[in-house]
């Protein structure tokens, strides 16, 4: 008899939150469907186990496009397993998240804080407290 081998692809995924390990869920009588054999050793054996935490979430680029993938608690009654949720971010919300940055760019530039966006993150977050400190003395004299 033919053993065919499991035909998978493999897509790079980033973690985006790490969620929650849930003892009732993570080591009870239905724990096999919470964990991933995510090592192997050469007699196929399992080295490493990842928990399937609830909350997770993670991001996949499929087809150009970024999927954020969420795990939901288990339906108990219909499955004993995760189940998933999953997100595209289209084109109007990355439109929506340029309009913001550009926004928050003009702002940076009308307070004369950043000349161009290399500026160090320190050094920018030091120029943004001097400039609040001192829009919050001029409200405070004016008074």
């Amino acid at each position: 008899m033919l053993k065919r081998k499991c035909c998978s692809k493999s897509y790079s995924t980033t973690l985006l939150t790490a969620g929650k390990t849930v003892s009732e869920i993570h080591y009870g009588p239905f724990s096999y469907a919470w964990w991933i054999a995510s090592e192997r050793n050469i007699n196929n054996q399992i080295k490493l186990l990842v928990p399937i935490n609830l909350g997770m979430k993670t991001l996949t680029k499929l087809n150009g496009r970024n999927f954020i993938i969420t795990v939901l608690e288990p339906d108990i009654g219909t499955s004993p397993g995760p189940r998933y949720q999953a997100t595209c971010e289209s084109k109007h919300r990355t439109q929506v998240k340029k309009l913001k940055k550009n926004h928050v760019k003009e702002q940076l530039k009308t307070h004369g804080i950043v000349k161009d966006m290399n500026t160090n993150k320190r050094d920018l977050v030091k120029k943004l407290e001097i400039v609040l400190a001192e829009e919050t003395l001029a409200k405070i004299s004016d008074a």
